[in-house]
């Protein structure tokens, strides 16, 4: 069974699971702020946003792009639909700082988004279709990974552009039709936007990101 096959079914217990995550209880075994980032730093070049679905989201990718990015010398905030608590497929939970109606490019030196099936909860999600929008419009990096690259496919930032994503044939329609260029491979970075998936492809999936930060320093 493809990912895209199971996706309708864990996109509606998805829903189902919103409600009860504003009862939910963080996990402090968990949480991957077991790597401590620090004081938030007032110089918002040093700051990323990174997004996360409320259900659902790909746990490895987020511990993964997490920790590299602290590792790295960079401050993840996390931010959300709503500031109640995120679960991931294994029941990790973070709680998002922000919402995403309070991204702007200013305050960060770029974006990333997490897939997992909860991303298709966002492919209709206009007000972080703008927010992708405002920071590719700025040249600052913007990242999906997994099922998180739709959404800027429909955002219109995969227009002419090569992406990495599924190569399963329900798959390729979801960023072919919003004008994509699909391309084998885990990782594509093509201008200031980077797209992956795959089980194994977090560790370069964020190291492309850390280059294209840097490059802008």
């Amino acid at each position: 069974m493809s990912v895209f096959q199971r996706l309708n079914g864990y996109a509606w217990v998805g829903l189902l699971f919103v409600v009860a995550l504003g009862r939910a209880q963080v996990s402090p075994s968990a949480a991957p702020r077991a790597i401590d980032p620090g004081p938030v730093p007032a110089d918002p070049a040093q700051r990323v946003a990174v997004f996360v679905p409320p259900v659902l989201f790909d746990e490895h990718a987020f511990i993964f792009v997490y920790r590299s990015l602290v590792n790295a010398g960079w401050y993840p905030v996390l931010v959300g639909a709503d500031t109640v608590i995120a679960t991931g497929f294994d029941e990790t939970m973070v709680r998002p700082e922000l919402r995403r109606n309070e991204l702007t490019p200013d305050r960060f030196a770029g974006l990333v988004l997490i897939g997992g099936s909860g991303a298709a909860l966002h492919w209709q999600d206009s007000i972080l279709f703008a927010a992708a929008r405002a920071f590719e419009q700025e040249g600052k990096p913007v990242a999906a990974y997994g099922l998180a690259v739709p959404i800027l496919a429909r955002a219109g930032l995969l227009d002419g552009r090569a992406a990495a994503f599924f190569p399963e044939s329900e798959g390729i329609p979801l960023i072919t039709d919003h004008g994509a260029r699909f391309a084998f491979g885990p990782v594509v970075a093509d201008g200031n936007i980077i797209t992956g998936h795959g089980d194994d492809a977090a560790r370069r999936f964020v190291e492309t990101i850390i280059r294209a930060l840097e490059d802008r320093r």
